[in-house]
């Protein structure tokens, strides 16, 4: 036998969620990435390879500078924690 919930509580349910999504639409607009002007830079940073297993194949990011928007960063990816049991074998795996 399938139950349905009074009618009374499915429009304040309703009301509830609407608001919630009206407070966070001003969350999600300032959360857009800026726009790079054309003078903006992006480059390929590499670092060679290695002794240890993780640097064996060198690591890379990439660096955007855009001077007029005072911005000035690196993107880095694929950091890890040497403590995490398993380390190499994970690494291994990918």
């Amino acid at each position: 036998m399938h139950r349905t919930a009074p009618l009374f509580i499915l429009p304040r349910k309703r009301f509830g969620f609407l608001l919630f999504v009206f407070f966070l639409l001003p969350f999600g607009v300032a959360a857009q990435p800026h726009a790079l002007t054309d003078s903006a830079t992006i480059s390929l940073i590499t670092v060679s390879p290695g002794n240890e297993l993780y640097t064996t194949f060198g690591h890379s990011a990439f660096r955007v500078v855009d001077k007029p928007q005072n911005l000035d960063r690196i993107y880095n990816y694929g950091t890890f924690d040497f403590d995490e049991p398993g380390f190499y074998l994970n690494f291994c795996r990918g």
